[in-house]
């Protein structure tokens, strides 16, 4: 069995032309242009199904698998986990922010504040936004507060300014 990368999960069917909507994990960057296969878990089992065509619809992606023709035969793989051929995953692109969403972020004082959640952009800078302690927090994506991205264990080593987390943690 070749060797696959587990990218999503087919969510639901797309118009009436045997089309399904796929949800992409944030985190993983795809080379769909020479996807030609969906691998679909059946019964714990990754089965090959070919792929007629991906595109981008609405701000997802959708696709049009071989053979699936019909709701009642999308429905069958509706919610199931697909992959890919993990030649077909692209290495991250350190530039693009969009792909920390997800990372934790360690504070060098603080510890671990948790998962991004999202990144915002503003003119002078994008910030990193999380959940620490029931609370959303902010934080300048600057080169300045960041001391390191881990991106094989999807960490950011951070320092906050002095501070910050106190107004934010009322202490």
């Amino acid at each position: 069995m070749p060797e696959l990368t587990k990218i999503g999960k087919l969510i639901k069917p797309h118009g009436l032309k045997g089309q399904v909507s796929l949800f992409i994990d944030n985190n993983i960057n795809i080379d769909f242009e020479q996807v030609k296969m969906l691998f679909i878990e059946i019964n714990n089992t990754p089965t090959p199904f070919f792929v007629e065509n991906i595109l981008e619809a609405a701000g997802k992606m959708v696709v049009k698998l071989e053979n699936i023709n019909t709701e009642a035969e999308i429905k069958k793989i509706t919610g199931k986990d697909i992959s890919v051929l993990s030649e077909h995953i692209l290495e991250a692109d350190e530039s693009d922010e969009d792909n920390l969403i997800g990372f934790t972020l360690i504070d060098a004082n603080e510890g671990e504040l948790g998962k991004v959640i999202d990144i915002q952009e503003f003119p002078q800078h994008s910030i990193f936004s999380l959940i620490y302690k029931d609370r959303e927090i902010l934080l300048p994506f600057t080169d300045d507060f960041i001391d390191k991205i881990d991106w094989d264990n999807k960490t950011i080593y951070y320092k906050a300014p002095d501070g910050l987390l106190e107004v934010y943690l009322g202490g």
